[in-house]
């Protein structure tokens, strides 16, 4: 509340005195309280071009490092297929610069939050190269995962548009059915942790759980009014990513489209999914808590984080990150290549600049609090 005395002097000035309102109010006094910088940064179109380095990106991070106080930072990628542990080490090789593996949050990193539910339960695990992801799966501790070649190996009638190789021609994906058997088992799960290697294969395995009575890949076929039989759950939904082409690559997103699509042409129903990775809210509430670890590892005080998200996707790096309330910052190195001065015309970050060294110069340079 503004002093009489001093409303008396404002009116003898001309002004109109209008209380502010105290939602208002609180809001701007909340916003006084301090917090410290962190931020959140994407891989692909961000640090790294497939396997090239993108110039700037080493700089920026070793800024963030050689800060005082040190600035915590995160990976926040959509991409994965490889353990964390696994992840941190190509990066650390590629950069120059430790990462170590609690800074790397994959797209399927949240979905260890299913094991209480699906540990000892039979586990589709698609995507990725090989056992990689079933890999990925077991550390996290799902027990009973299999893949969609064990099946095609299993019965190559499955998909008979391709032939089965033999162990020694690829050793990395040798017949192991060891913790299921599908005349017996049934699928309670299908978790597609990366991109399709072989859509052919994987969606036709997919289609044959999802509408087989129990998720029993031997068994009767879906009937009209039966509902969907087993859960279906994907690390990301990025349609396109950014690697050494010059035109964005089909990413896991396209291969959830075109598995809707056909699910539905068979059933006449919708595909129910759960989607992790960005956008989703549940993989910035699972970043934040990780970058708060991150803080509290560099000994900085326990308080609010102003986070900063750099990437180079429009609708999933900026739109989750506005949603989110964190400030985004939209590089010109990846997926996005608007004119300059121009931003997304429908998910604008709140920052548009060339590289990320540049968007953490813009932090680094502001005054502190």
């Amino acid at each position: 509340m503004l002093a009489p005395l001093f409303r008396v002097h404002l009116r003898r000035r001309g002004l109109t005195v209008r209380p502010i309102p105290v939602p208002v109010f609180r809001r701007w006094l909340g916003s006084a309280s301090p917090t410290s910088p962190a931020f959140a940064f994407d891989i692909d179109g961000v640090l790294l071009k497939g396997k090239r380095v993108i110039p700037q990106a080493k700089q920026a991070l070793m800024r963030l490092t050689e800060s005082s106080p040190p600035i915590p930072y995160i990976l926040l990628t959509n991409g994965g297929g490889i353990t964390e542990q696994r992840k941190a080490e190509q990066l650390s090789g590629l950069l120059d610069i430790e990462i170590l593996p609690s800074q790397v949050i994959q797209g399927h990193s949240p979905m260890q939050s299913l094991v209480s539910q699906y540990g000892n339960k039979g586990v589709l695990v698609v995507g990725g190269d090989g056992r990689e992801t079933q890999n990925v799966a077991k550390t996290y501790g799902f027990h009973r995962t299999l893949i969609p070649e064990d099946l095609h190996r299993w019965e190559p009638s499955i998909w008979p548009f391709k032939r089965t190789p033999t162990a020694a021609e690829d050793e990395r994906v040798s017949y192991n059915l060891s913790d299921f058997d599908p005349a017996r088992d049934a699928v309670a799960s299908i978790m597609v942790f990366h991109d399709s290697r072989d859509w052919g294969t994987d969606i036709q395995v997919c289609l044959d759980v999802l509408t087989a009575k129990g998720g029993r890949v031997v068994g009767d076929r879906w009937e009209s009014g039966l509902t969907q039989q087993v859960p279906i759950y994907f690390a990301a939904h990025d349609l396109v990513w950014s690697n050494e082409f010059p035109s964005p690559r089909l990413g896991q997103g396209g291969f959830k489209v075109a598995l809707e699509t056909l699910y539905s042409s068979l059933t006449g129903s919708e595909l129910k999914c759960t989607v992790y990775g960005k956008p989703n809210r549940v993989t910035y509430e699972f970043a934040e808590k990780v970058l708060h670890a991150e803080a509290r590892r560099l000994g900085l005080p326990d308080q609010p984080l102003h986070v900063h998200a750099v990437g180079d996707n429009p609708n999933s790096d900026i739109a989750g990150a506005k949603a989110f309330g964190w400030e985004s910052y939209l590089v010109r190195t990846g997926i996005f290549k608007g004119p300059p001065g121009e931003n997304d015309p429908n998910h604008p970050a709140d920052h548009v600049v060339e590289h990320v060294d540049e968007a953490v110069l813009q932090v680094l340079s502001r005054p502190k609090p």
